[in-house]
C-alpha cells in the first residue's frame, strides 16, 4: 500500500503555481481555496476535496485564516484516476476522519501512528465510489481500452464495442469524459507506467512496451512531458 504523508497548511491571498511528482489531496478544514488545474477552476471549502494528479500544474490562492489537511501520496487510488473534475464532494466519514487526523497531528508527533492513519485513510479512499456514472456504452469502451494498454484501438473498433457510430462515440466520449479517446488513453498509459516504475523492478524498456511505446526513448520523452520528470527518477 502506498505511503501517505499528512500536513496541516495555510496559504496566502497571493496566487501561487507549481507542480510536483506526487499526487495530492487538499481538504479544507476551515475557509476555502481558489484553485485552477486541468483547465478547470473552482472554489473549494469544507466537505469538498481537490484531487491533484502527479505532474499536474495548478495555481491557487486561499482565504486568510484558512486551514487545510494536505495529503501527499505516490499514486491515487484507481477510482480517483479518471475523475471528470478535480473538485469532489468529501463523504461524511472521510470528513470526520480528516478532522480526527488534524487533531492527532496537532497533539502529538508519532511516526508509527501517522503511518497507520495513512494506511487507513488510503483504504477509505479506495472504498469510496468516486466515479461519475458513465453511460454503459462508454463503460464497455473504457474497459476495452484498459484491457491492453500496449494497443491503440481504432475509433471504429471502440465505436463497435459501444454499439455506436463513430461520430456518436466521439461526441459521447468527449461529453462524458471531457477529453478525446487519445488523450484518455495517454493518461491511462502514463498512470500505469508511473505505478510500474514506482512499485516494481520491471525494466523501463519493458514498461515502455506495455504502455504502447516502441522504444524507451519515445516513452521517456512522453513521460517527462506528462509528469515533468524522467522515468528513472522513480527508481
Amino acid at each position: 500500500m502506498p505511503e501517505l504523508s499528512f500536513s496541516i497548511r495555510s496559504y496566502t491571498l497571493s496566487v501561487s503555481a507549481h507542480r510536483h511528482a506526487y499526487a495530492q489531496l487538499v481538504l479544507p478544514l476551515q475557509g476555502s481555496i481558489d484553485i485552477e488545474l486541468a483547465g478547470q477552476r473552482g472554489r473549494v471549502g469544507p466537505s469538498r476535496c481537490v484531487v491533484i494528479p502527479a505532474g499536474e500544474r495548478h495555481s491557487f490562492a486561499a482565504e486568510q485564516q484558512a486551514r487545510f489537511l494536505v495529503v501527499d501520496l505516490p499514486t491515487l487510488p484507481a477510482a480517483m484516476q479518471q475523475l471528470d473534475t478535480p473538485f469532489v464532494a468529501l463523504p461524511a466519514g472521510l470528513q470526520r476522519y480528516s478532522e480526527f487526523v488534524e487533531t492527532q497531528l496537532q497533539q502529538q508527533s508519532n511516526p508509527e501512528l501517522a503511518r497507520d492513519m495513512g494506511r487507513l485513510f488510503y483504504q477509505l479512499l479506495e472504498a469510496q465510489d468516486w466515479q461519475p456514472r458513465l453511460d454503459p456504452r462508454l463503460q464497455r469502451a473504457v474497459q476495452h481500452l484498459k484491457q491492453d494498454l500496449s494497443r491503440t484501438p481504432s475509433l471504429s473498433e471502440l465505436a463497435a464495442v459501444s454499439f455506436l457510430s463513430v461520430s456518436q462515440y466521439k461526441a459521447l466520449f468527449k461529453q462524458q469524459l471531457g477529453m478525446s479517446t487519445g488523450q484518455y488513453l495517454q493518461q491511462l498509459r502514463m498512470e500505469k507506467a508511473r505505478s510500474l516504475l514506482a512499485f516494481t523492478d520491471i525494466p523501463i524498456t519493458i514498461i515502455a512496451e506495455r504502455v504502447g511505446f516502441q522504444n524507451a526513448s519515445a516513452f521517456s520523452r512522453r513521460f517527462r512531458a506528462h509528469f515533468g520528470l524522467p522515468p528513472r527518477r522513480l527508481r
